[in-house]
């Protein structure tokens, strides 16, 4: 996704789990784990509390790009 067609994502950046919910929509047809889910929770609630909305975005893109749920082709 380019940073300007993030902006949607951007808005949620403060609302992991409906971040989550829209990427894993976009990016894994729905179906993120439960696993990963909890791994990329983690993961963006460990992010400094200075972390942009954006850095927030693309930390959640790489994580579910390059979990099992989103680099598995359907």
């Amino acid at each position: 996704m380019r940073q300007a067609a993030q902006a949607a994502e951007q808005a949620l950046a403060t609302n992991v789990p409906a971040l989550l919910d829209r990427l894993s929509l976009l990016m894994a047809p729905g179906q993120l784990t439960a696993v990963a889910r909890t791994r990329i929770t983690t993961t963006l609630n460990t992010l400094p509390a200075n972390a942009s909305a954006l850095e927030r975005v693309q930390t959640a893109i790489l994580l579910i790009a390059t979990s099992p749920d989103g680099a598995t082709q359907r």
